[in-house]
């Protein structure tokens, strides 16, 4: 399945704004689209030595906050902004996942979608390619820090 398609059930579910956690659960579909996205374009377009250094065999090794640490520590800057636009969204995802004591209200869930939306746009016109060799630069970096 591709992850990007959660971003369709995320602005189904803002249609049925008498439910609160259809409003909540639109967030949380909204990250997870661009998450699964960012995802699967890191795992598959960074260099495999430099992955296997970071200890990443699968896509799924792949964790929330080591993915947006790679992105806002390269040295490009549209690569870097995608890693500030991600944490941003997994923020709203987090505050409607874990914080019921504030309310979700329609305008936020419609914004975080369409956020969501301008993201995966923004991922879509980065090269591929540069995202993963910015990424594997990333990691070296990381691996020799450790060393």
């Amino acid at each position: 399945m591709d992850g990007t398609e959660f971003i369709q059930t995320a602005r189904l579910l803002c249609l049925y704004v008498e439910r609160e956690a259809n409003l909540r659960s639109a967030i949380s579909r909204a990250y997870y689209a661009c998450f699964l996205a960012t995802r699967k374009t890191v795992f598959e377009n960074t260099p495999r030595e430099s992955l296997a250094g970071a200890s990443v065999g699968t896509e799924r090794d792949i964790r929330h906050a080591s993915l947006k640490r790679w992105l806002k520590n390269c040295s490009d800057q549209a690569v870097r902004a995608l890693g500030v636009d991600l944490g941003d969204l997994e923020g709203e995802r987090i505050k409607a996942d874990y914080d019921m004591s504030r309310c979700c209200t329609h305008d936020q869930a419609r914004e975080t979608v369409d956020n969501a939306r301008d993201y995966l746009a923004q991922l879509g016109s980065v090269e591929a390619s540069l995202i993963g060799s910015q990424v594997g630069a990333c990691l070296r970096q990381e691996c020799q820090g450790n060393a």
